[in-house]
């Protein structure tokens, strides 16, 4: 994968350049995540799916929405996914970024994570998870 290519790709498709960034960092994320042994964990939501069903008539969402199913929320939890999602991947490498912050909404709580993706002709976007406490009872310890 070529984050730079791909961006480029979005830009032709009528994105600006943060926008078609943040597609960019969207699609190679859904991709991987599709990619994973924990693809059955993971449930898109928000701007993302807002977004696709709308055929992009809906402004780009700049950050990726998901809760975890049968998978805890906790920090190693979410390292562990972050490491999963490398796993079998040659083409991009998905670091972390700072802490993992908590987040307390009035409907939900949950984490936010801020990932740097890099491919191997040196590209780097960043990107904004927030994988949301959903489904207590399908947690193994008990995002937006």
């Amino acid at each position: 994968m070529d984050l730079d290519a791909i961006r480029k790709s979005n830009i032709a498709d009528g994105f600006d350049y943060d926008n078609a960034t943040a597609r960019t960092a969207q699609e190679v994320i859904l991709e991987l995540i599709s990619a994973s042994p924990l693809s059955r964990n993971v449930t898109i939501k928000g701007g993302v799916v807002m977004q696709q069903l709308s055929k992009d008539s809906r402004r780009v969402t700049q950050d990726i929405d998901f809760d975890f199913v049968r998978y805890s929320i906790a920090d190693e939890s979410i390292r562990r996914f972050i490491q999963l999602l490398n796993l079998n991947n040659r083409d991009i490498a998905i670091t972390i970024s700072g802490k993992i912050e908590e987040l307390k909404h009035q409907d939900y709580s949950g984490r936010r994570i801020h990932v740097l993706l890099s491919d191997q002709a040196g590209s780097i976007i960043g990107c904004s998870y927030h994988p949301k406490k959903w489904w207590t009872e399908f947690l193994t310890i008990a995002q937006a």
